[in-house]
């Protein structure tokens, strides 16, 4: 059996440090932790800290910053 609809393990298993980049990516395979609005889906965004298990990030729409709360499943690592 191929697993389908599982979630890789390295997606769950990935930490994000205050002030690092990453990207929103929505993984549709858990909804759990995931972004309320897909306007968001694929924007960078900046880590600013943990709330439990996931994490707090800010995007930005437009002019305004916005806080988001985040899995780290849904988010990709950007490579500098």
């Amino acid at each position: 059996m191929r697993g389908q609809g599982l979630v890789a393990i390295t997606n769950r298993l990935t930490e994000f440090k205050p002030g690092e980049v990453a990207r929103v990516r929505a993984n549709p395979k858990t909804r759990k932790g995931s972004v309320n609005n897909l306007r968001f889906n694929g924007r960078t965004c900046r880590i600013v800290g943990k709330q439990g298990r996931a994490y707090e990030v800010i995007v930005l729409d437009g002019k305004k910053e916005k806080t988001l709360v985040l899995s780290n499943e849904h988010m990709e690592k950007i490579a500098k």
